[in-house]
C-alpha cells in the first residue's frame, strides 16, 4: 500500500527539494492524491533509477562532505574574500593604492599643462631669438624656457593632478 505524503515531508525524506518533487510528478509521472500528496515509494523508485540524478543521504553533498563540512568551506571563502576587501581598503587609506581613473586623470592633465606651456614656447622665445646670431646663445635661451616649464609641470602636486582636493578622500 502507498505511504502518502505532502511534498516537502517527502522531499525532506528524501534529502531533495521541493522543486524536485515537482520535476518528478511532472516529468514521471510520480502519482498524486487528491490532497496533492505524492506516493513516497514510486518516489524512491523514480529517484533511484533517474537520468543522472543520484539519490542522496539528507545532509550530504555528492563529493562526500556534510552540510556542516560545506558551511565551513563557504564562510572560510567568505572571510578570505572579507580579508582581501579590507586589506584593499587600507591600501587605499594609506594612500598606496591609487584607482586607475585617478591616474589617467593625473596623467591627462599633466600633459594638458606640458601641451599648453609647449604651445606658447614659440612665442615667448621667438623675440629674443630673432636676433641672436650665436647658436650657443640661442640654445641657452630655449633650454631655460623648457626647463622652466618642466620645473612649473614637477611643482605641481599629485593630489591636484588626480583631481583629489587637499585635505580629503575624494
Amino acid at each position: 500500500m502507498a505511504k502518502w505524503l505532502a511534498q516537502r515531508a517527502c522531499a525532506r525524506e528524501l534529502g531533495c527539494s521541493p522543486g524536485y518533487i515537482q520535476k518528478l510528478i511532472k516529468t514521471k509521472g510520480l502519482r498524486t492524491n487528491s490532497k496533492k500528496q505524492v506516493d513516497l515509494e514510486q518516489a524512491r523508485s523514480l529517484m533511484g533509477g533517474g537520468e543522472g540524478e543520484h539519490p542522496r543521504s539528507p545532509g550530504v553533498h555528492p563529493k562526500g562532505e556534510t552540510e556542516t563540512d560545506s558551511l565551513t568551506a563557504e564562510r572560510t571563502k567568505l572571510a578570505e574574500i572579507n580579508r582581501k576587501l579590507k586589506e584593499v581598503e587600507l591600501a587605499e587609506r594609506r594612500g598606496e593604492l591609487v584607482e586607475a581613473e585617478r591616474v589617467m586623470l593625473a596623467l591627462a592633465n599633466i600633459l594638458s599643462i606640458f601641451r599648453s606651456r609647449m604651445a606658447v614656447l614659440p612665442d615667448k622665445i621667438a623675440h629674443k631669438v630673432a636676433n641672436m646670431t650665436d647658436p650657443k646663445e640661442c640654445k641657452k635661451v630655449i633650454s631655460d624656457y623648457i626647463r622652466e616649464a618642466l620645473e612649473e609641470l614637477s611643482s605641481h602636486d599629485a593630489a591636484t593632478l588626480c583631481g583629489k582636493p587637499r585635505g580629503g578622500d575624494k
